[in-house]
């Protein structure tokens, strides 16, 4: 099953009409790193979904968070799409192996997660600027 399947992002109501400039630079900088593995196909798009946030510059240290753990997991694994799938739901406070990600691969996940989460300042509850929709059924 692809990836894509197993999780869907939907925006709630938008927030603010745009982002400051040192919040599009951070965005940008996250992008480098996960914009291959995001279903949005630009950084526009991608950049986007903050708009959506209370709390924008929560949201992009959650996802530069993420970007971490990606640099982390991959100095010693390959990186695809059911990894950074599998970040942004332990980000959403899910529990891993629901991305067809291996137990082992999971549980490496989890684990550069907290490290990196150990570097920044994220409080515990949920993201905010989609809502995961990870093991609701397909209408």
């Amino acid at each position: 099953m692809p990836t894509n399947d197993l999780v869907t992002l939907v925006n709630g109501t938008k927030q603010h009409e745009a982002l400051m400039p040192t919040q599009q630079e951070r965005i940008k900088e996250v992008w480098e790193v996960v914009g291959k593995f995001d279903p949005k196909e630009t950084f526009e798009a991608f950049a986007e979904t903050f708009l959506y946030s209370l709390r924008i510059d929560r949201e992009i240290t959650i996802y530069e968070t993420i970007a971490d753990a990606m640099r982390l997991f991959g100095k010693k694994n390959p990186l695809d799409q059911r990894h950074y799938v599998e970040l942004v739901r332990l980000s959403a406070g899910a529990t891993g192996g629901h991305t067809g990600v291996s137990p082992n691969l999971a549980a490496e996940l989890a684990k550069c997660w907290e490290e990196a989460r150990q570097t920044r300042s994220i409080d515990d509850t949920l993201l905010t600027v989609v809502q995961i929709q990870a093991d609701s059924p397909k209408s």
